[in-house]
């Protein structure tokens, strides 16, 4: 089940994974035009999260492009993510995306939209308005979830998550595999 937050802030504040802003990801494009992060990576599944710390939920595998439907129990529910209404991260959640925006003029909008390359197109979007910064040190960030869930990720192929914003757009290719089920052989037998 998508779930997604944004914040905005200066200075402290905000507790951030340690390795947010070392880890560098790879985007299959990015014409953001101001200081900038993105993250890629599986959540660490929590039964309850303490949203009011202030920190992030816990990821793992961070940058790795490639997803198997094996590793996920199909709808696994409740699931909202970090800070939702029953607060758990659910097994089935597959993906986070985080982008975080750093000293950028004006205020404007990010929205996050996740889809599939092929058949379906976008299926979950959000969209945030950023407030204008105040101060040297301003930022502000969006995250969101996608899973495997029969309305979401809910067969092989390859997916995406577009962030456009108004300083310029970012995009991450993804590929989902199924490897529960070998490829199916075809034999002939000329009688």
């Amino acid at each position: 089940m998508s779930m997604h937050g944004m914040s905005s802030g200066e200075g402290l504040g905000l507790v951030l994974p340690k390795n947010l802003l070392v880890k560098s990801l790879v985007t299959t494009s990015d014409t953001i035009n101001v200081s900038h992060s993105i993250l890629f990576c599986r959540p660490i599944p929590v039964d309850v999260f303490n949203c009011a710390s202030g920190a992030l939920p816990g990821t793992t595998d961070c940058n790795i492009y490639t997803r198997d439907l094996k590793d996920f129990p199909l709808d696994n529910l409740p699931s909202g993510g970090a800070c939702a209404a029953d607060n758990r991260i659910s097994p089935s959640e597959m993906c986070y995306a985080f982008l975080q925006l750093n000293n950028y003029p004006g205020s404007g909008t990010i929205t996050q939209n996740w889809g599939e390359n092929t058949g379906r197109g976008t299926f979950v979007s959000f969209s945030n308005s950023i407030p204008a910064r105040s101060g040297s040190y301003w930022w502000s960030y969006v995250w969101s979830y996608i899973g495997h869930f029969s309305w979401e990720i809910n067969r092989p192929g390859s997916y995406y998550i577009d962030f456009l914003t108004t300083w310029g757009n970012a995009n991450i290719e993804f590929t989902v595999v199924d490897t529960s089920c070998p490829p199916m052989t075809v034999t002939t037998t000329i009688i």
